[in-house]
């Protein structure tokens, strides 16, 4: 379970334990070199999380949507979300968030926008209606004034059946006169199989309410309470909030030693076990930000070619090219990313265009995050839950990749960041 310890022979389980304990730290290089010296770090930890516990995003109160039970339950919050996008129900908020959330999926769109983006704005959805399980589309939204079917395919725990999206797009053809947008909407934004489905997040969701919400002075108290009520329990329930992840990033800062002895000695899940492991094998990757479900990194010589930028911030790190791990149900997934570029001595579109040249893919280059390479493995039922299952499958992924396109790769960054 813990990498690079030393077996050493001891009299009791538990002084056998605290000296591998304190040859792990030793190992990793960590000024703290025995446990009588890391429990200050500890203790200092323990000190400041429950500090953090006091944060309005832990405290748990009263909600009517925890008390409904909705739980993660995809149809339950289809129909919350098929309320609000309703511009003809009484939540005050008219056509705003339909607005909002069909302008977000066109910003995402990997494909050419079928509206441009002064139409976007502009588009007047008053009277549109709202359909449910319409031919198994969770939800569809259609507009005949400005015509517009917007369709939006709901997933939070489970994942698309074979071609069900590709079935869909041909219900969709039922409205020829129509301009179609297709949304993906899961807890975190992850790419559809087919390029005419905007992934978009439930951040996005909580996003696009919060902004319809603020460009209204027509709400009544019962629509206030039942919109703060819901965004409260999707940010509690399926996407973190904002001010808590960066209590959360200041308390690693601070503490990056002790949570890191607490992570590799606590108990960890199977991706972050078959994360670790195979960090630990291919040790010219260097890893950066990660989570339960996602790990992020970079080949060493890529690393040291390309330039950090502070003021762009992600992953942890701040270069503008990154690769991932994810799992997502029984799915393990790679992704290389061009992440936030606003150096003007630098061509952050003609990078991602050159990236999508050398994986033969032709998408739109969305102005902040651009998928240019993904890739999946499946895993079975058997095996979804098994580390070595999960670290094979990323090492197929990553071999892949590297073996037909590492020296492209190289070629790419040298042209934009020599």
């Amino acid at each position: 379970m813990w990498p690079e310890l030393v077996s050493i022979e001891s009299g009791g389980g538990c002084a056998n334990r605290t000296s591998e304990f304190s040859v792990w730290i030793l190992s990793h290089g960590f000024a703290m070199k025995t446990l009588k010296e890391a429990e200050p770090a500890l203790l200092a930890l323990i000190r400041d999380l429950k500090a953090l516990s006091s944060h309005e995003a832990l405290r748990k109160g009263l909600n009517i949507f925890a008390v409904a039970g909705i739980g993660r339950q995809e149809i339950k919050h289809s129909n919350v979300l098929a309320f609000f996008l309703d511009p003809s129900e009484r939540h005050g908020l008219g056509d705003r968030f339909l607005r909002n959330m069909l302008r977000r999926a066109l910003e995402k769109l990997p494909t050419l926008s079928p509206l441009s983006p002064l139409e976007a704005e502009l588009i007047n959805l008053g009277g549109a209606t709202v359909r449910r399980e319409w031919k198994n589309i969770d939800l569809l939204i259609l507009s005949e004034e400005a015509k517009i079917a917007f369709a939006i395919e709901n997933k939070i725990e489970a994942v698309e059946s074979e071609h069900q999206l590709q079935k869909y797009e041909k219900s969709l053809s039922d409205f020829p006169s129509y301009k179609s947008v297709c949304a993906y909407l899961t807890k975190d934004g992850s790419e559809a199989s087919s390029q005419r489905w905007s992934p978009i997040s439930y951040q996005d969701v909580v996003a696009c309410l919060d902004d319809a919400r603020s460009e209204t002075n027509e709400l009544d108290q019962e629509s206030s309470i039942i919109i703060d009520h819901y965004m409260q329990f999707v940010r509690s329930s399926i996407v973190p909030d904002e001010k808590l992840i960066e209590a959360c990033k200041k308390l690693y800062s601070q503490h990056r030693q002790a949570i890191q002895l607490v992570i590799e000695f606590g108990e960890i899940n199977p991706f972050s076990q078959a994360v670790d492991s195979l960090f630990l094998e291919y040790s010219n990757l260097q890893r950066f930000g990660s989570s339960s479900s996602r790990a992020s990194f970079l080949p060493s010589d890529m690393m040291r070619m390309l330039p950090e930028f502070p003021e762009t911030e992600w992953w942890s790190q701040s270069r503008p090219l990154l690769f991932w791990f994810y799992l997502i149900g029984n799915r393990v997934g790679l992704v290389l990313e061009v992440g936030p570029l606003k150096d003007p001595k630098h061509n952050r579109e003609a990078f991602a265009k050159d990236l999508f040249t050398l994986f033969g893919r032709t998408r739109r280059i969305t102005p902040t995050f651009t998928r240019v390479y993904t890739a999946y493995e499946q895993l079975n039922e058997s095996t979804q839950d098994d580390p070595a299952a999960i670290k094979e499958a990323m090492k197929k992924l990553y071999s892949s990749v590297m073996d037909s396109h590492h020296r492209q790769l190289i070629k790419v960054i040298e042209k934009h960041f020599k």
